[in-house]
């Protein structure tokens, strides 16, 4: 039986649905949608949800250090992102290297609203 206080809060199907629906309340405006590994993020690629020099991953460390900011490039690939604070990792990265057993936030999603 699974425990009532799980603390996995990224997105699982299982527990919340569709995509679709999970978006709908998780639409960056509410809160922010929050995944945890490479296939969701080539699932939000192939279904046109993050856009292509436009839509940003955060890497959620949670853990002493700071969070990391990536912009998702046109050839799927992440540049790491120059802020005053929580700035990515210099230069372009292959998103397998840098989602990989990890949690991150998707911001500035294509969705529709009906």
């Amino acid at each position: 039986m699974k425990s009532p206080f799980d603390l996995e809060q990224w997105y699982k199907p299982e527990r919340d649905g569709s995509l679709e629906d999970y978006l709908k309340t998780h639409d960056g405006i509410s809160c922010f949608p929050l995944f945890k590994g490479i296939k969701i993020y080539e699932k939000l690629l192939k279904e046109g949800y993050l856009i292509p020099n436009y839509s940003t991953i955060r890497l959620m460390w949670n853990v002493g250090r700071e969070d990391e900011h990536f912009l998702v490039l046109e050839d799927s690939k992440l540049e790491g992102l120059s802020l005053s604070a929580h700035s990515g990792r210099e230069g372009i990265h292959d998103y397998k290297k840098i989602l990989k057993k990890i949690c991150f936030e998707a911001q500035h999603l294509k969705i529709n609203y009906e």
